[in-house]
């Protein structure tokens, strides 16, 4: 009996022991991976690595944009609930109230987590982790800062709450400044809290530095110069740009009015255009240089060449153009000088809208700058097989086309660089790779425009006002009227003022236009001529050019 009930016990384990080692062996080879697999969901998570967004830099290597550390608050309700003491803490810390931190996990008891607050500062974050705080994480992300906030906004534009550009350069470059998050995974215990880093799924990407021709110093005089005009004159809205004559780049570029890119943008969408690209206005008489220009090209008028303007006024078909007195017989120089409407219509009778639509043409009117900057608008400049007697006349004194502060101030980019083309960029360095120089006109024709120009802003020119002691300033004042229902609008104007300086080895090119002043004075001499004469002697003097 001993034995027999030896031999059952002996049996009995043996045929288990044997079970044992065979489901072990499925388990192992046969469903191995569905375990490993199913064991690995349990215990091993995969985390996101964000990659800061790359910096945005002036010309001098001054940070335009930066990426700075933030975090996202995250609870398990059920954990925090049950520690009603650390409550208040938290909402302290988040700068909430009670009320609506116990709102949120309450409503959501249930879930693994939820959210507190997105996007607190490394410090705030600190302070949370400081107080131990069970079912309390934090995932790290960037937030975009901008140091010099509305001063240089409109250039360099802002991210979304993605960090993703959606304006400026934030958003034409946003595929190289972005980069690319990797990811680790992590072991986890029950409870889901990290234990231990395992290996890298991928490393983070980050994003490529750029450098932008901007000059922060030139950049917030130009600002602080428009932004007081623009209210001291009570205007709807302003822009400025300044070009480096050398090489095209854009040293400044500001419009009014603006707005903070560090805040969240609610009611301040109307700041948020960049209105030296977007926006396009009638040049007025910032034209005539240009067709004084053709009159040259086309050997049939020089400087000193007189035109009759008595009785001071011309019809032309129903048209009446007038200048506010009869200034007699007046030379070419006199008629850009003193910006006379009936010697310039003269002018352009004699040549035809032919050849002055070519010289705005090669000048860069009627077509995008394509300086990197995103929103650019054409602009527009008409077909003379479409135009009438009066248009070719409205044509020479800067009606019936349009171009936006960025597209003038590229014209006349003609007249800084004797004749040579320069195309106009924002990005430091980029005109440097262009090995093509293209010749637009001839730099007799040029010297002698800027020597006309130059009168301009003596003592008798009507941008008397834009003269910079110790230069000399070629360049041109520009008053047009806007259009209220269907007609121009004799009570609305919109002053311009855009200069060349020094003229005989220059150095900027910069433009000043104020939109609908009210507060009494409104032509180009009054208003804008005095923005460009201030902003023209600081730059200088910041960058160091001698008198």
């Amino acid at each position: 009996m001993k034995n027999w009930r030896y031999f059952l016990a002996s049996w009995f384990f043996g045929v288990f022991f044997l079970f044992l080692i065979a489901r072990t062996g499925y388990l192992v080879f046969a469903d191995g991976d569905r375990l490993l697999h199913q064991g690995n969901a349990r215990s091993i998570r995969e985390v996101n690595i964000p990659s800061p967004r790359a910096q945005i830099l002036d010309r001098r290597g001054q940070p335009l944009a930066v990426s700075t550390p933030v975090y996202s608050v995250k609870a398990s309700p059920k954990n925090l609930l049950a520690q009603e003491e650390k409550i208040r803490m938290v909402a302290a810390a988040l700068e909430i109230s009670d009320h609506t931190l116990l709102k949120v996990l309450r409503e959501d008891v249930d879930k693994p987590f939820v959210y507190l607050k997105k996007r607190v500062s490394w410090s705030v974050a600190e302070e949370l982790k400081a107080l131990s705080i069970k079912g309390l994480t934090f995932d790290r992300s960037y937030k975009r800062y901008y140091p010099l906030g509305e001063v240089a906004t409109h250039v360099v534009g802002k991210t979304d709450v993605d960090d993703r550009g959606i304006e400026g350069i934030e958003l034409s470059q946003n595929y190289s400044l972005q980069g690319k998050s990797g990811s680790r995974s992590i072991l986890i215990d029950r409870k889901g809290k990290a234990i231990q880093n395992l290996d890298y799924v991928s490393l983070p990407v980050v994003g490529k530095d750029i450098q932008l021709s901007l000059d922060s110093r030139l950049q917030y005089v130009a600002y602080k110069e428009l932004k007081s005009a623009v209210s001291a004159h009570r205007a709807s809205t302003g822009s400025l740009v300044i070009l480096e004559a050398s090489s095209g780049e854009i040293l400044a570029m500001v419009n009014q009015p603006s707005y903070n890119p560090n805040a969240r943008v609610t009611t301040q969408e109307r700041g948020m255009k960049n209105r030296s690209v977007t926006d396009s206005y009638a040049p007025g008489s910032t034209i005539k240089p240009f067709v004084a220009l053709a009159a040259i090209v086309e050997h049939q008028f020089h400087a000193d060449t007189t035109i009759n303007t008595s009785p001071g006024f011309l019809r032309i078909g129903s048209k009446l153009i007038q200048d506010p007195r009869d200034r007699g017989i007046i030379s070419l120089k006199e008629a850009i000088q003193k910006s006379s409407q009936v010697a310039i219509v003269k002018v352009a009778g004699k040549l035809g809208p032919t050849s002055i639509l070519e010289v705005l043409k090669r000048s860069g009117f009627g077509r995008k700058v394509d300086s990197g900057l995103p929103g650019e608008v054409s602009g527009f400049l008409p077909d003379s097989s479409t135009m009438g007697v009066i248009d070719e006349a409205a044509l020479s004194y800067g009606y019936g086309l349009t171009v936006s502060p960025l597209q003038l101030a590229s014209s006349y980019m003609a007249f800084a660089g004797m004749g040579l083309a320069r195309p106009v960029s924002i990005i430091k360095g980029q005109n440097e790779m262009a090995t093509k120089t293209e010749r637009l006109f001839e730099s007799s024709h040029i010297s002698e425009i800027n020597n006309i120009m130059a009168s301009v802003t003596e003592p008798e020119g009507t941008g008397a006002l834009a003269a910079v002691r110790g230069f000399e300033v070629a360049g041109k004042t520009g008053t047009i009227r806007l259009v209220s229902e269907d007609r121009y609008d004799d009570e609305r104007h919109a002053a311009w003022f855009v200069g060349v300086i020094p003229v005989r080895a220059p150095k900027l090119v910069i433009v000043v236009f104020i939109n609908e002043p009210k507060a009494g004075l409104n032509s180009g001499g009054s208003v804008a001529a005095p923005v460009f004469a201030r902003v023209a002697e600081r730059s200088l003097q910041i960058l160091g050019v001698a008198r």
